[in-house]
């Protein structure tokens, strides 16, 4: 009886499955923020050879910070009542912040050494919440055990 408890109350989620699951987000959100800044790039909303925003850098920056959501879902999953719902407040909250840093872009406040237009600005704000969807839907649906 205890143990239908716990696993009630861990939502059956499992830190072994974010092993997987994790990088398979993170790859998919990577290669999902290419095609956007490719689509940005098409409509002339980002320049095409703005260095803040090449492809590797889009990757790999989404795949990382990707990454470091599903680190931070494997820490809830140990420490969470409910950790599915947990992480999706604490993600969504995280992916407010992460629009800051397209607007201090545009507002010339970053230490990167350029100021972007508006309509850039907006294009790596769909990018964040692109990637913000596609890690707040999938990695909890991928953790879930059976």
């Amino acid at each position: 009886m205890a143990t239908t408890l716990i696993n009630n109350s861990k939502e059956n989620t499992s830190i072994r499955r974010l092993l997987w699951a994790g990088p398979l987000t993170a790859v998919l959100a990577g290669v999902t923020n290419i095609i956007v800044r490719e689509i940005a790039v098409a409509l002339d909303t980002i320049p095409s050879d703005l260095f803040i925003l090449q492809e590797p850098g889009v990757f790999i920056s989404t795949f990382i910070q990707v990454l470091l959501g599903a680190a931070v879902f494997a820490l809830i999953i140990k420490l969470a009542r409910q950790p599915v719902r947990t992480f999706r407040i604490v993600a969504v909250v995280a992916l407010l912040l992460s629009l800051t840093n397209p607007i201090m872009a545009a507002n010339g406040i970053m230490p990167i050494g350029a100021t972007i237009s508006t309509s850039t600005m907006l294009s790596m704000m769909v990018m964040h919440i692109v990637a913000g969807a596609i890690s707040i839907y999938l990695l909890p649906r991928l953790a879930r055990e059976k």
